[in-house]
């Protein structure tokens, strides 16, 4: 059932994103819930052989991985009129920022198109470089942590589950949009958690940190 949503999505919504978001929560609760890595493994692979069908079937999957990989089989004229400018100027920005950035409000924001929201990443790596972007992956492996220990320590087996849940749909949003940034994934509409512009978003995410909060005080002392 949760492979035909995810695979739906694709076709109907045009979505990778969030079909691998609702994918990858389906795997992560499945693994807890029945702590059988040969289920998520079979899993995995009816998914990526239903991707690969959809891929061959439909001209607009074809189109978006194309995107991705000819962004930059383009003279620097031609690319500024091409669907892949957004990838590369991107890339651009991260590339600028170097290892330590160009500083606070010091960045050329405005030549990567949705800076504020898709390509923020870029935008934040322009500004504080390599050692920014490594400090803010180290803040969300942290609250992935902390959300993972709250987890192991819940003392029922619907709590650990909604621990999991919970912070396997924030790490899959962060996941998610670094790698569209980065050229590794088909860029998608899922945002930064707490970084990009948004207020859905920010409301939805802060919901999941006050549920984990509120899960932590079931922990055992």
């Amino acid at each position: 059932l949760m492979l035909g949503m995810a695979l739906l999505i694709i076709i109907v919504v045009k979505e990778q994103g969030l079909a691998i978001l609702i994918f990858g929560l389906f795997l992560a609760m499945l693994y807890v819930a029945s702590d059988r890595p040969t289920y998520v493994a079979g899993a995995i692979v009816a998914f990526a052989l239903g991707a690969i069908a959809i891929f061959n079937i439909f001209p607009y999957t074809q189109q978006r991985v194309a995107i991705v990989g000819n962004a930059f089989e383009t003279t620097p004229v031609d690319v500024a009129h091409t669907a892949g400018y957004q990838i590369v100027q991107g890339l651009i920005a991260f590339a600028n920022g170097g290892v330590f950035g160009s500083g606070l409000g010091l960045g050329k924001s405005y030549i990567v198109p949705f800076s504020n929201t898709d390509y923020i990443s870029a935008s934040f790596g322009e500004e504080f470089g390599f050692a920014g972007i490594l400090a803010l992956v180290g803040l969300f492996m942290l609250l992935v942590y902390r959300g993972m220990h709250i987890a192991t320590r819940a003392r029922s087996s619907f709590n650990q589950l909604l621990a999991v849940g919970l912070t396997a749909v924030f790490a899959l949003q962060t996941i998610v949009i670094l790698a569209g940034n980065l050229k590794l994934l088909p860029l998608t509409g899922i945002p930064l958690p707490f970084v990009a512009y948004g207020g859905s978003s920010l409301i939805a995410n802060y919901i999941i940190i006050g549920l984990l909060l509120r899960l932590s005080q079931d922990m055992p002392s």
